[in-house]
C-alpha cells in the first residue's frame, strides 16, 4: 500500500540494499505466463503466424514479425496488409453481452439459492451519468453472493471489466469505482455463488464527446494488494515527475501537463487509483499529441502471493487489446506495450523486469531506466 509509513519502510530497505552492494541492472524474467487478446481479426490469424503471444525477451515493437492493431481494429503483420475493420467478436466482450436493456435476472432462470436481488444501487437507478463523468462509484448488495464482477461497454466495441470486493459473510455488500465511456454505456453487475448467478443490466447515458483518444484500464485479483498503472511519453522515464502519468503526478482534475501549456485536453489524467485488491485503475487522454506512448504496470505490494492482472487498451473508445499476466510478483515491472498516434496503433511488448534490487532509491517505485 502506498502510504507514508510504507514508503519509509521501503526506503530503509533500499538503503540497506545499497550498503550491501545489490545489483542495479534490469533483469528480464523469462518464464512468466502471459496472454494477449487482440481484436477479433487478429485472434483469427494467430495460428497463421502472427506474433500476438507476447514472447518474453523480445521487443515486439521492433521485431519483424510483430503484430499490432490500429484504431479501426486492423491487423498489421509488418507487410503493409490489413484484415479490414472488424467488430463481430469484440475484445473483452462481457458475459451476457446479448442482454442490452435494463433488467435483472438469474442464471439459471429458476435458481433456488442464487444471490438475492440487488439492493441500494442508487448510482444505477437513474438513466444518466453525472455531467462529464469519466468514472462512476457503485455501491450496493446482493445477499448471498460470494463473488462479483463489473463490466462496462459502449456501442463502439469498447469493453472493460474486473472483480469487485464483496463481503462474503452473508451480506453480499460491495463497492467499487469503474470507468465509463463517452455517450451511451451498458453497465453489468454479475454476482455468483455455488448455486448460480444474478445479473443486473443498466443503460446509462453519459456526456457525448468526440471520443477519447486513449484510455487504459488495469484490474487484478485479490493477492495483488496494490498494482500501479503508468502511461509514459518520451523520454519514457518510469516514475518521472514530468513524463509519467501515475499516482503521484496525474490525479488532479487537470492531469499532468503535456502538450500545449494550459490546454487540458492533451493532458493525461488518472481518474481511478486503487491501493488494495482488485483495482481497477484507469488513465485517459482525450487528445494524444503525435508520438509513442508506453503502458507500464508496477507490482507495489509489500507482501503477498503473486498476482494475476489484466490491462485493457482502448483507442478512440474501442477496445483493441486485452493483455493478461499470471505470476506477477511484487516489485516487478510489466511493460505492457506502446500506442502510437495519430494512427492509434497498439503493439504488445509484454515483458517483465525484476526491480527488487533497485526499488525506491531515487524515485517512488522502480528506479531502473525503463521501459
Amino acid at each position: 500500500m502506498r502510504t507514508k509509513s510504507g514508503l519509509a519502510a521501503l526506503l530503509a530497505a533500499a538503503f540497506a540494499c545499497v550498503s550491501a552492494g545489490c545489483s542495479e541492472g534490469p533483469r528480464p524474467l523469462a518464464d512468466a505466463s502471459a496472454d494477449v487478446r487482440m481484436d477479433s481479426g487478429i485472434d483469427a490469424r494467430v495460428d497463421d503466424g502472427a506474433a500476438a503471444d507476447g514472447r518474453e525477451g523480445e521487443d515486439s515493437a521492433t521485431s519483424p514479425d510483430a503484430t499490432s492493431v490500429d484504431a479501426l481494429g486492423r491487423e498489421d503483420s509488418g507487410d503493409g496488409g490489413d484484415s479490414g475493420p472488424m467488430c463481430a467478436m469484440p475484445v473483452g466482450a462481457p458475459p451476457y453481452a446479448d442482454r442490452m436493456n435494463n433488467e435483472e435476472f438469474t442464471d439459471p432462470p429458476t435458481c433456488a439459492g442464487c444471490p438475492q436481488p440487488f439492493t441500494d444501487l442508487a448510482e444505477l437507478d437513474g438513466p444518466t451519468l453525472p455531467a462529464n463523468a469519466t468514472s462512476l462509484t457503485i455501491t450496493g448488495a446482493s445477499r448471498g453472493a460470494t463473488e462479483c464482477h463489473w463490466y462496462v461497454s459502449n456501442a463502439s466495441c469498447g469493453n472493460t471489466g474486473g472483480m469487485i470486493p464483496v463481503d462474503v459473510e452473508g451480506t453480499g455488500r460491495f463497492s467499487t469505482t469503474v470507468p465509463v465511456f463517452c455517450g451511451a454505456n451498458v453497465v453489468r453487475l454479475v454476482c455468483r455463488n455455488d448455486r448460480g448467478t444474478r445479473v443486473l443490466v443498466r443503460r446509462l447515458q453519459g456526456t457525448e464527446c468526440s471520443g477519447r483518444d486513449l484510455r487504459v484500464t488495469l484490474s487484478w485479483d485479490e493477492p495483488g494488494k496494490d498494482l500501479e498503472l503508468h502511461l509514459l511519453r518520451a523520454p519514457r522515464a518510469l516514475n518521472s515527475t514530468t513524463d509519467d502519468c501515475t499516482w503521484f503526478t496525474c490525479m488532479s482534475p487537470t492531469g499532468l501537463e503535456w502538450g500545449s501549456p494550459g490546454d487540458t485536453a492533451d493532458n493525461p489524467r488518472k481518474d481511478i487509483d486503487n491501493t488494495s485488491s482488485f483495482g481497477p485503475e484507469n488513465i485517459f487522454l482525450d487528445r494524444a499529441a503525435p508520438g509513442t506512448y508506453h503502458v507500464v504496470v508496477e507490482h507495489w505490494s509489500l507482501a503477498g502471493d503473486p498476482s494475476a492482472a489484466d490491462v485493457d487498451i482502448i483507442v478512440r473508445e474501442r477496445t483493441v487489446a486485452r493483455l493478461h499476466r499470471d505470476n506477477f510478483v511484487r516489485q516487478t515491472v510489466w511493460y505492457v506495450g506502446t500506442i502510437t498516434f495519430p494512427e492509434g496503433r497498439f503493439v504488445a511488448a509484454n515483458t517483465l523486469t525484476d526491480c527488487t534490487a533497485s526499488w525506491m532509491r531515487t524515485s517512488r517505485g522502480c528506479d531502473l531506466p525503463l521501459p
